[in-house]
């Protein structure tokens, strides 16, 4: 017991010279390389950020995939230009402009920060034997709505990869490239939310494996319209999930081991380099057809692309109209859904047209008009950061209570088995929104639970659960 404790005590020194070694290592190299300093404060507040959470990685493993999706779609650009003098493809501004973008990372990497270890965990969710009667009614409905769903799910993907290869990717932007009928669609967009409320019931790893199978191919079969943002948080969530099934898992059915995610650490260099190979697919319309292959340097700087609409936004925020960009998703599913338009009137605008950009309520849509106003209508666009629609509305105390907020979302996320069964499949729902942020919406979190097919799915569900439960009352 005392060797264990002395052992215990050694290896946590060990761990925290490491730390400090490394951070260390980028302070002096940030004062060799002249890096600047705003910067070099974030990449050391997100370094000590990384080896804070490491130890504890199967409670924190929420919070350091979102940190590795902040660092690929906000830094890692930014990174390479800084520390390894790499231009090509960095999209650069003047001094006061890029002094501004790095100082919006660092206030949202410590708000983060602050959110995350300052939250306060819930009660803990007690089960019994009728809330597990529940769970398991609640287990069968939603795999079987899930293999229904599933058919016209991958159909659909399968349709739109064969339109993107007659009309390439930028015709996804501009016109509805497979017309089924609204309930099929509808239906079939269900999908990913039986699949997280089966999830969510905690089933076992054999009894999960076909649904994690069939989703993991369905995310395959995205890549190849050119959409890597589905394909990789599709995966960080079944890795996630595997980590928070694996807390308490019994030696027989384990969920994941250390080696396991070794080797999967190792396959991650060689997982962005396919990404990167098939995404190629959206200007070439081809998969192996390339000018010139892709260093690892390349793919980050592809990749970071994010950073620079907090630039843009801040260049141009004399042209953009004056609305509340951060909840304007909300707004357009409240008002442009299909109950709203028949009760108010109105018809919501898609694809890229200047009406889309000028009248609507999406960051994304304005900044590109307005950076790329003719690849823009073509199908083109630069996307969006929470940060730059935070900045945009409320500064930077935007920044800070959107960042707080993700913080203490993310720490509620490691309350995962001690919730029940509708709160787990809501943390699952919620942290695919997370993940994506740093490249997407401010109000995603929320506005995920708006659109329509969410909304019918929890819908259909419970139908089914009535209709199980008095046939076994009746039977």
């Amino acid at each position: 017991m005392i060797n264990n404790k002395i052992t215990n005590k050694r290896l946590k020194i060990a761990y925290i010279s490491f730390t400090l070694l490394i951070i260390s290592f980028f302070l002096i190299i940030s004062l060799f390389k002249d890096v600047n300093t705003i910067f070099a404060l974030s990449i050391i507040t997100y370094v000590s950020f990384i080896m804070i959470c490491i130890p504890n990685y199967k409670n924190n493993i929420s919070i350091l995939m979102f940190l590795m999706c902040f660092f690929i779609f906000l830094m890692g650009s930014y990174f390479a230009y800084e520390y390894l003098d790499y231009t090509e493809g960095v999209v650069l501004f003047d001094e006061n402009t890029q002094n501004h973008i790095y100082l919006s990372i660092l206030i949202a990497l410590i708000s983060i920060f602050f959110g995350y270890f300052f939250a306060r965990f819930g009660a803990d969710y007690k089960n019994n034997e009728v809330n597990k009667e529940k769970e398991l009614l609640v287990q069968s409905s939603s795999l079987i709505l899930f293999y229904l769903s599933y058919i016209p799910y991958i159909t659909i993907e399968f349709l739109r990869v064969i339109k993107v290869r007659e009309i390439g990717y930028t015709g996804l932007y501009l016109e509805n490239i497979v017309n089924l009928p609204y309930i099929i669609t509808l239906f079939a967009y269900g999908c990913r939310i039986y699949f997280f409320i089966y999830l969510s019931t905690l089933p076992s790893k054999n009894k999960s494996r076909l649904p994690i199978i069939l989703f993991f191919i369905y995310s395959a079969v995205s890549l190849f319209t050119g959409n890597r943002s589905t394909f990789v948080v599709n995966v960080s969530l079944i890795f996630i999930y595997y980590i928070f099934r694996s807390k308490n898992s019994s030696v027989r059915d384990n969920w994941i081991n250390e080696r396991n995610i070794i080797f999967i650490i190792i396959l991650v260099p060689i997982l962005l380099y396919l990404l990167d190979l098939v995404g190629n697919i959206r200007f070439n319309n081809t998969l192996f057809e390339q000018e010139s292959s892709s260093t690892l340097i390349d793919i980050f700087v592809k990749q970071g692309v994010s950073s620079s609409v907090i630039g843009y936004g801040k260049i141009y925020n004399y042209k953009i109209p004056e609305k509340i960009y951060s909840f304007g998703d909300i707004y357009e599913k409240i008002r442009f859904n299909p109950i709203s338009v028949l009760v108010m009137g109105g018809k919501f605008i898609s694809g890229n047209s200047v009406e889309r950009a000028i009248n609507g309520n999406s960051f994304a849509h304005i900044i590109s008009y307005i950076v790329l106003p003719f690849g823009y209508l073509r199908g083109r666009g630069l996307g969006t950061t929470y940060i730059a629609e935070a900045y945009h509305d409320f500064g930077y105390l935007g920044i800070i209570l959107f960042s707080f907020i993700y913080g203490v979302i993310l720490k509620k996320c490691r309350n995962f088995e001690n919730s029940n069964y509708f709160k787990r499949s809501i943390i699952l729902i919620v942290l695919g929104s997370l993940l994506m942020t740093p490249r997407s919406n401010a109000d995603d979190i929320l506005s995920i639970f708006l659109q329509t097919e969410v909304i019918f799915s929890f819908i259909l569900l419970r139908l089914l659960i009535l209709a199980s439960r008095r046939k076994l009352i009746f039977k």
